[in-house]
Protein backbone atom coordinates (compact mmCIF):
# COMPACT_ATOMS: atom_id res chain seq x y z
CA UNK A 1 0.00 0.00 0.00
CA UNK A 2 1.32 3.47 -0.83
CA UNK A 3 1.71 6.12 1.84
CA UNK A 4 1.99 9.88 1.47
CA UNK A 5 3.90 12.28 3.72
CA UNK A 6 3.19 16.01 3.47
CA UNK A 7 4.51 18.99 5.41
CA UNK A 8 3.46 22.58 5.95
CA UNK A 9 6.24 24.53 7.67
CA UNK A 10 4.13 27.46 8.89
CA UNK A 11 0.43 26.67 9.13
CA UNK A 12 -1.59 29.27 11.01
CA UNK A 13 -3.35 28.40 14.27
CA UNK A 14 -6.78 28.63 12.63
CA UNK A 15 -5.75 26.50 9.64
CA UNK A 16 -4.27 23.82 11.93
CA UNK A 17 -7.57 23.69 13.82
CA UNK A 18 -9.42 23.34 10.47
CA UNK A 19 -7.13 20.46 9.45
CA UNK A 20 -7.83 18.66 12.74
CA UNK A 21 -11.58 19.19 12.28
CA UNK A 22 -11.59 18.01 8.64
CA UNK A 23 -13.96 15.03 8.42
CA UNK A 24 -12.16 13.75 5.30
CA UNK A 25 -8.91 13.60 7.25
CA UNK A 26 -9.66 12.61 10.85
CA UNK A 27 -12.20 9.83 11.43
CA UNK A 28 -15.11 10.73 13.67
CA UNK A 29 -14.87 7.41 15.47
CA UNK A 30 -11.74 6.05 17.06
CA UNK A 31 -9.44 9.05 16.76
CA UNK A 32 -6.79 9.62 19.40
CA UNK A 33 -4.50 12.43 20.50
CA UNK A 34 -1.05 12.24 22.01
CA UNK A 35 0.03 15.68 23.17
CA UNK A 36 3.11 17.10 24.86
CA UNK A 37 4.44 20.29 26.35
CA UNK A 38 7.88 21.19 27.70
CA UNK A 39 6.35 21.77 31.14
CA UNK A 40 3.61 19.09 31.34
CA UNK A 41 3.47 15.30 31.29
CA UNK A 42 2.31 14.03 27.89
CA UNK A 43 -1.36 13.16 27.60
CA UNK A 44 -2.91 10.33 25.61
CA UNK A 45 -6.65 10.71 25.06
CA UNK A 46 -9.63 10.02 22.87
CA UNK A 47 -9.57 12.90 20.36
CA UNK A 48 -12.23 15.58 20.90
CA UNK A 49 -12.85 17.43 17.60
CA UNK A 50 -15.04 19.98 19.36
CA UNK A 51 -12.03 21.08 21.43
CA UNK A 52 -9.39 21.29 18.65
CA UNK A 53 -8.51 24.91 19.36
CA UNK A 54 -8.04 24.18 23.06
CA UNK A 55 -5.87 21.16 22.34
CA UNK A 56 -3.52 23.11 20.05
CA UNK A 57 -3.45 26.10 22.44
CA UNK A 58 -2.74 23.96 25.51
CA UNK A 59 -0.37 21.50 23.84
CA UNK A 60 2.31 22.98 21.56
CA UNK A 61 3.34 19.51 20.35
CA UNK A 62 1.00 16.76 19.38
CA UNK A 63 -0.30 13.96 17.23
CA UNK A 64 -3.86 13.20 16.25
CA UNK A 65 -4.29 9.84 14.61
CA UNK A 66 -6.91 7.45 13.35
CA UNK A 67 -7.18 4.60 10.85
CA UNK A 68 -6.84 6.94 7.85
CA UNK A 69 -4.07 9.37 8.83
CA UNK A 70 -1.85 10.97 11.43
CA UNK A 71 -1.40 14.72 11.87
CA UNK A 72 1.64 15.90 13.86
CA UNK A 73 2.32 19.48 14.86
CA UNK A 74 4.77 21.67 16.69
CA UNK A 75 3.06 24.99 17.41
CA UNK A 76 4.87 28.21 18.22
CA UNK A 77 2.70 30.74 20.10
CA UNK A 78 5.26 33.47 19.36
CA UNK A 79 4.84 33.14 15.58
CA UNK A 80 1.25 31.85 15.83
CA UNK A 81 2.10 29.11 13.36
CA UNK A 82 2.81 25.40 13.38
CA UNK A 83 5.10 23.02 11.56
CA UNK A 84 2.67 20.26 10.51
CA UNK A 85 3.28 16.78 9.13
CA UNK A 86 0.51 14.58 7.70
CA UNK A 87 0.94 10.87 6.99
CA UNK A 88 -1.84 9.07 5.11
CA UNK A 89 -2.51 6.21 2.74
CA UNK A 90 -5.36 8.14 1.11
CA UNK A 91 -4.23 9.63 -2.24
CA UNK A 92 -7.29 11.91 -2.42
CA UNK A 93 -6.51 13.43 0.97
CA UNK A 94 -2.86 13.89 -0.03
CA UNK A 95 -3.92 15.68 -3.24
CA UNK A 96 -6.32 18.00 -1.41
CA UNK A 97 -3.63 18.93 1.15
CA UNK A 98 -1.26 19.91 -1.67
CA UNK A 99 -3.89 22.48 -2.65
CA UNK A 100 -3.74 23.82 0.91
CA UNK A 101 -0.01 24.53 0.70
CA UNK A 102 1.32 21.20 2.01
CA UNK A 103 4.44 19.95 0.23
CA UNK A 104 5.19 16.26 -0.26
CA UNK A 105 8.22 14.81 1.50
CA UNK A 106 9.86 12.23 -0.71
CA UNK A 107 8.19 10.71 -3.70
CA UNK A 108 6.52 7.48 -2.70
CA UNK A 109 6.39 5.54 0.52
CA UNK A 110 5.31 2.01 1.19
CA UNK A 111 3.00 1.80 4.20
CA UNK A 112 3.61 -1.52 5.94
CA UNK A 113 1.56 -2.71 8.89
CA UNK A 114 3.83 -4.95 10.97
CA UNK A 115 1.44 -7.84 11.59
CA UNK A 116 0.12 -7.95 15.14
CA UNK A 117 2.85 -5.69 16.45
CA UNK A 118 1.86 -2.79 18.62
CA UNK A 119 3.49 -0.28 20.93
CA UNK A 120 2.76 -0.92 24.58
CA UNK A 121 2.78 1.87 27.19
CA UNK A 122 6.13 2.75 28.72
CA UNK A 123 6.80 0.71 31.84
CA UNK A 124 4.37 -2.05 30.86
CA UNK A 125 5.33 -5.69 30.96
CA UNK A 126 5.71 -7.04 27.44
CA UNK A 127 2.61 -9.16 26.73
CA UNK A 128 3.05 -12.91 26.40
CA UNK A 129 2.61 -12.87 22.62
CA UNK A 130 6.03 -11.31 22.85
CA UNK A 131 8.35 -11.09 19.89
CA UNK A 132 6.27 -8.73 17.76
CA UNK A 133 5.56 -6.30 20.59
CA UNK A 134 7.73 -3.21 20.88
CA UNK A 135 7.88 -1.18 24.08
CA UNK A 136 7.25 2.53 23.46
CA UNK A 137 10.67 4.08 24.04
CA UNK A 138 10.19 7.53 22.54
CA UNK A 139 8.38 8.81 25.64
CA UNK A 140 10.50 8.09 28.72
CA UNK A 141 7.76 8.12 31.34
CA UNK A 142 4.32 6.61 31.92
CA UNK A 143 1.41 7.73 29.78
CA UNK A 144 -2.07 7.83 31.21
CA UNK A 145 -4.28 5.91 28.80
CA UNK A 146 -8.01 6.66 28.69
CA UNK A 147 -10.00 4.26 30.86
CA UNK A 148 -11.64 2.57 27.87
CA UNK A 149 -8.24 1.47 26.55
CA UNK A 150 -7.59 -1.11 29.26
CA UNK A 151 -4.32 -2.86 28.43
CA UNK A 152 -3.92 -0.94 25.20
CA UNK A 153 -1.44 -1.37 22.40
CA UNK A 154 -0.99 1.43 19.89
CA UNK A 155 -1.14 0.17 16.29
CA UNK A 156 1.13 1.67 13.66
CA UNK A 157 2.41 1.56 10.10
CA UNK A 158 6.02 1.74 9.00
CA UNK A 159 6.61 4.12 6.10
CA UNK A 160 9.40 2.62 4.06
CA UNK A 161 11.37 4.45 1.36
CA UNK A 162 10.67 2.55 -1.88
CA UNK A 163 14.11 3.21 -3.36
CA UNK A 164 16.25 2.15 -0.37
CA UNK A 165 13.82 0.02 1.64
CA UNK A 166 14.71 1.99 4.78
CA UNK A 167 11.97 2.75 7.30
CA UNK A 168 11.76 6.53 7.70
CA UNK A 169 8.48 7.14 9.55
CA UNK A 170 6.26 5.36 12.03
CA UNK A 171 2.60 6.40 11.62
CA UNK A 172 0.26 5.82 14.56
CA UNK A 173 -3.08 4.48 13.35
CA UNK A 174 -5.15 3.26 16.28
CA UNK A 175 -5.43 1.61 19.66
CA UNK A 176 -6.38 -2.00 20.37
Amino acid sequence: MLGFVLRHASLSFGDLVKVLQDANLICEREAWSLTASPVRIPKFAVFDKANCAGIVKDWPQGHVFCASCEVRWQYSPASESADVLVLTENKGVASSLKGEGFKPIGREWEAVQPGKAGLVPWGSAVPSEGANIRAETRIPHPLEYPERCGDAKTRFYYYRDLSSGAIRFLRLCGVT
